[in-house]
């Protein structure tokens, strides 16, 4: 899928696949698209080469069996359809040490250093400790035995203090010992401002509240989301205060669907979809979110030559100008008809846009420009104003490949 700028592997369903003591395995209920599969295990075991010992592990294989994902073979599943016979043996590898120094940002020692396996999927995510190390008091720190795979190192402290601490890392091991890592803990940053109306008043709305988090599939860190707040509750006045964000961070503010955000601005820029870098005890303040009850809405109804309501189909709207199409932009959405063929989307922002029915287009694939490019020539134009209500009547097309 395309994220943050660039194509990523996402997993999808459950990361709950085990194979059976056969190695067979089945992964059902996919929706239909093209699919890459990996096999991993933590499991180790131990060899005498030359008088002496070595510990190995599996690394994270691909089908048809490698390590690399550029020489992965897809799978393709069309609607029902069962593929078998995707077999593939898994590679082993060295497991490694990893070492380094882990420090707080005043320079005291951590208390440990764990290894970390984090799988975030569209709906689901899954963390589980591959090994632990002990810091010594000079804040330095060794894990052996680590198994091939990609990891995050991560460590942190005072969760219940004032001023919790955390530091990670990814990390990639792959049979060669890691030295020299160094971890160096951050309290987050602080970001300030106000809430108001594009009246210029404080909205009536109760229970507002400002989060600045990663934006991510599946499930946050729990090492960053159990020592931060990363969330504020906007106050009568309007004034909002965010404690610990952490690292490149988003703006998001919860809103009744009559609301929308129009602007965000600090100093006069308007700062709207950019991401907050915070380091650690650093104060962003005077953030002025506008928000407006002047909401969009696009809707219209999907049929076929007989009249009959399309439910299968996704509706893209997407602004014409293609510099509006980066990651998580308001400018781009997508929604699925119900089973009358009825969809709405609400809440754009104004200006000059672009709506497309397909037939079938895998989830997310929306947020690849490519992909949006080769919709334009099937586009129906249309522009929103404030607060202005549209009917679009759109046939449903299907896009070359």
């Amino acid at each position: 899928m395309f994220r943050d700028g660039q194509r990523r592997l996402v997993p999808i369903g459950s990361p709950n696949n085990r194979t059976g003591d056969d190695g067979e395995y089945r992964l059902a209920g996919l929706a239909a698209g093209t699919y890459y599969v990996k096999a991993e295990t933590r499991e180790t075991w131990t060899v005498v080469r030359d008088g002496a010992r070595q510990v190995m592990g599996y690394a994270p294989t691909f089908f048809p069996g490698t390590t690399q994902a550029g020489d992965a073979r897809r799978v393709t599943v069309q609607v029902g359809q069962s593929v078998g016979n995707v077999d593939f043996s898994i590679i082993p590898g060295r497991a490694a040490r990893i070492s380094g120094i882990a420090l707080d940002s005043h320079g005291r020692p951590f208390q440990d250093v764990v290894v970390q396996q984090e799988v975030r999927g569209e709906d689901f995510g899954s963390f589980g400790q591959v090994a632990r190390g002990h810091v010594n008091p000079d804040g330095t720190f060794t894990i052996d035995s680590v198994p091939p795979g990609e990891y995050v190192l991560a460590t942190s402290a005072g969760r219940d203090t004032p001023e919790p601490q955390v530091a990670l890392t990814d990390i990639t091991v792959d049979g060669v010992d890691i030295d020299n890592v160094v971890l160096t803990g951050s309290a987050g940053g602080t970001v300030a401002g106000r809430v108001i109306t594009d009246e210029g008043a404080v909205p009536d709305l109760p229970r507002l509240r400002v989060t600045i988090m990663e934006r991510m599939s599946g499930q946050p860190s729990p090492f960053v989301v159990g020592a931060f707040s990363q969330s504020g509750l906007v106050d009568a006045d309007g004034s909002f205060t965010v404690k610990g964000v952490f690292g490149r961070s988003w703006l998001s503010l919860s809103l009744p669907d009559a609301w929308m955000v129009k602007s965000v601005t600090r100093d006069g820029r308007d700062i709207i979809g950019s991401p907050f870098l915070m380091s650690s005890g650093k104060t962003m303040t005077d953030v002025q979110i506008v928000v407006t009850n002047k909401v969009t809405t696009l809707s219209g109804r999907l049929v076929d030559g007989k009249g009959a309501p399309i439910a299968e189909a996704t509706v893209v709207v997407f602004a014409s100008d293609a510099d509006r199409w980066q990651q998580g932009a308001r400018a781009v959405r997508a929604t699925r008809p119900d089973q009358q063929g009825e969809w709405r989307i609400r809440s754009l922002p104004p200006g000059e846009y672009l709506a497309v029915a397909v037939d079938y287009v895998e989830d997310g694939r929306w947020n690849d420009p490519e992909y949006l490019e080769s919709l334009r020539r099937n586009g129906e134009k249309l522009t929103l104003t404030e607060g202005s209500a549209q009917a679009v009547a759109l046939r449903v097309v299907k896009p070359e490949a």
